[in-house]
């Protein structure tokens, strides 16, 4: 069974979700996954606000319980929607928090992400969308370095611009749970950025950028979208799994 854990982001969850139906082939109701899907977002703590020292709390403890949990109740593929969860010093806990479960498979939405692009797209040059956790601690830069891609991050005022479209308390994603114009804005001119430096693929590492809409994306980029991503390694997880067992 395949379990979501979801709330760290307005949709993050759902969208996972959406993304495991539609990338499942499927002829009538029973061809789909068995998914759990578990959203506590009151339960865990804000990852950036740990990341950056404003919180002490580090939501893999909490997230760690719920993956035991959903393991009791039959799942063995876990996937996460949220790309600064991946930070070393909130994924390594939760390692170690689910370490003694070795049926218990957790997906790597970096390292999935990663792959994808050297898989699909070698010679292209990376540039990444993110908030202030990620850039801090390098997630994706290091992710795509172990397999000599490269990368472009904005500088750091741009850094910021692109965490105030997530977090703004009047205007960001976060806060009204879908884009708004200052939001998109922002998003796009940092798109556009990226490209005068050379990106030829745009890396959507924040959830929340999954909302995009894509009819106002510019159609001379490729744009990867982590979740996408991590739903079809969550399908090839349980299709192996399958056939191994």
């Amino acid at each position: 069974m395949l379990g979501i854990i979801g709330g760290m982001g307005p949709q993050a969850g759902n969208t996972l979700f959406n993304c495991v139906l539609k990338h499942t082939k499927a002829s009538k109701d029973q061809d789909h996954l068995p998914i759990v899907l578990w959203s506590t977002p009151d339960k865990i703590a804000d990852r950036s606000e740990f990341l950056l020292g404003k919180t002490k709390t580090n939501p893999a403890n909490v997230v760690g319980n719920i993956a035991l949990q959903l393991h009791q109740l039959g799942v063995t593929i876990i996937g996460i929607p949220c790309n600064t969860f991946h930070a070393q010093p909130i994924w390594r806990k939760l390692q170690q928090k689910t370490s003694h479960h070795p049926a218990l498979q957790i997906i790597n939405i970096v390292n999935a992400t990663a792959t994808e692009i050297a898989n699909q797209h070698l010679k292209a040059k990376v540039g990444i969308l993110g908030t202030m956790g990620t850039y801090k601690y390098n997630v994706y830069g290091k992710a795509l370095n172990n397999l000599k891609i490269p990368y472009i991050n904005p500088n750091d005022g741009e850094k910021t611009q692109l965490h105030q479209a997530v977090y703004d308390v009047d205007f960001g994603i976060k806060a009204i749970g879908k884009i708004s114009d200052e939001s998109l804005q922002i998003v796009l001119h940092h798109i556009e950025q990226l490209s005068s430096q050379g990106a030829t693929v745009i890396l959507l590492g924040c959830t929340e950028f999954s909302l995009l809409p894509i009819t106002l994306l510019p159609n001379n980029i490729v744009f990867i979208n982590p979740v996408e991503v991590l739903a079809k390694a969550m399908i090839m997880a349980y299709k192996t799994n399958l056939l191994i067992n």
